[in-house]
């Protein structure tokens, strides 16, 4: 099931990915590759929102180096901006009234922000976020879906969907259950009530809080530089395991 569904999502044939994805490399995303590790920095401003172009950009690389076997080991992403790690989806995607402009086209970028998240929980690459700000809806049905989380002061997540008759979508509240628990999901989610710092390790939405950016990017570095040593083979079948024992839905 984990390996259909990667393959499934690698093969998405849309038309906005010609009109998107850029020939010369990112354009909301600073790549830096040393010794098997990847870190993006995200940068979107103002707030990182979730747009046509970050939409590209992640698929991009998750069809790219992030499922190629000989790439990177893991791929750490961080944010530019220390108030916002990924905002929410872009409205127009979702508005009939008021469309992304041509052309572009809401259903086929829905389609896409769908299979960016099914490939986040499948490519054969560790993933990582280090969550310095705010990462609500969309920010955090993207983040669940990575292989770790980690946070720093200025953290906040959660999700709003729920107010204006929507829910947590695209995997983000069946994986978030699977982290936080279905009560605490439910009063989370249902509450429309945001995680803070002091919260988020506790309840086993991210991994490990640290007191400062700093010490949580030296763990970060730390932890991504011993999984680098590993040979591929056993890290890709334990990402699978962990996937298949326990993320099943």
């Amino acid at each position: 099931m984990y390996w259909q569904e990667w393959l499934t999502a690698l093969s998405v044939n849309s038309n906005v990915i010609a009109i998107l994805e850029p020939t010369d490399g990112y354009q909301t995303f600073t790549l830096n590759t040393t010794n098997n590790i990847t870190r993006v920095l995200i940068n979107n401003p103002p707030i990182n929102l979730l747009d046509a172009s970050m939409l590209a950009d992640f698929h991009t690389l998750l069809t790219g180096p992030a499922s190629n076997l000989d790439g990177p080991k893991a791929i750490i992403f961080s944010s530019a901006n220390p108030e916002y790690f990924i905002a929410h989806l872009d409205i127009h995607i979702l508005s009939s009234d008021h469309p992304v402009p041509p052309p572009l086209n809401n259903t086929e970028l829905s389609n896409l922000y769908v299979n960016v998240t099914r490939l986040l929980a499948t490519v054969p690459a560790i993933l990582i976020a280090e969550v310095s700000g705010q990462a609500i809806a969309a920010g955090n049905e993207m983040i669940v879906q990575m292989d770790m989380r980690f946070a720093s002061p200025g953290a906040r997540l959660g999700a709003a969907e729920v107010g204006v008759g929507l829910t947590h979508a695209a995997g983000g509240l069946q994986h978030l259950t699977r982290l936080i628990g279905p009560g605490r999901a439910a009063e989370y989610l249902l509450g429309i009530i945001d995680a803070d710092l002091d919260t988020l390790a506790d309840i086993g939405w991210v991994n490990s809080a640290f007191e400062s950016a700093a010490e949580m990017q030296a763990h970060v570095d730390a932890l991504a530089s011993r999984i680098a040593l590993w040979p591929r083979g056993g890290l890709v079948a334990t990402k699978q395991g962990i996937r298949e024992g326990g993320w099943e839905f």
